[in-house]
């Protein structure tokens, strides 16, 4: 599910038509809990159990949500009927809102939307669902990888806001050293927090 892909947008459509045609005859299930429990075994074993009684086979099925994809997908916002345009990256948002996102007022600072993110829920790269990589080697732990989407500050005015994006959207990850040698070789900037009272 790369953001460049166009086959990925169309089977991530497709998909979705035969989730809901299969739950339109299930209820109360949902759409959702038919692509992730049933479609991964019901289609390649051809279980008729839940294949919805107008369609004569899975064949069928797929080809009327092929169909419905090629119509509705050059309606969408940012595609045009040049199937070159239907671009994974452009449909998939990658939403890293802060809370304060709502708050009236300040909200808007605190709003993170991007676009041109690879994967999805359904692949191993989960896309904006990984809050982490973080790799580590034992007994050479100084040269432990770490990224997070955004950046280590919470403050949309720090540089420290967002500086990491970049690198998490590449799958590329930062040096992460755990010794202290090394840790005070590497440091840019030192906090020193002493107790006022003594």
């Amino acid at each position: 599910m790369t953001a460049d892909s166009v086959g990925a947008t169309v089977a991530d459509s497709i998909n979705a038509c035969v989730g809901s045609e299969i739950a339109n005859e299930n209820k109360p299930a949902s759409s959702w809990q038919i692509r992730q429990t049933i479609l991964p075994w019901a289609i390649p074993n051809n279980d008729k159990l839940w294949l919805p009684k107008k369609y004569s086979g899975y064949d069928e099925l797929l080809k009327f949500c092929d169909a419905e994809a090629n119509e509705k997908l050059p309606k969408t916002k940012g595609f045009t009927a040049d199937r070159s345009t239907w671009k994974w990256g452009i449909i998939r948002d990658a939403d890293f809102s802060h809370p304060l996102a709502a708050a009236p007022l300040i909200g808007g600072q605190f709003a993170l939307k991007f676009t041109n993110v690879d994967g999805s829920g359904q692949t191993p790269n989960v896309g904006q669902s990984v809050s982490m990589r973080y790799i580590t080697k034992p007994g050479k732990w100084d040269e432990t990888r770490f990224v997070i989407p955004l950046g280590q500050s919470g403050d949309p005015q720090s540089p420290f806001w967002k500086d990491q994006f970049e690198s998490w959207r590449s799958g590329k990850s930062l040096v992460f050293p755990f010794t202290e040698s090394v840790v005070a070789k590497e440091a840019k900037n030192t906090v020193l927090m002493t107790d006022l009272k003594k």
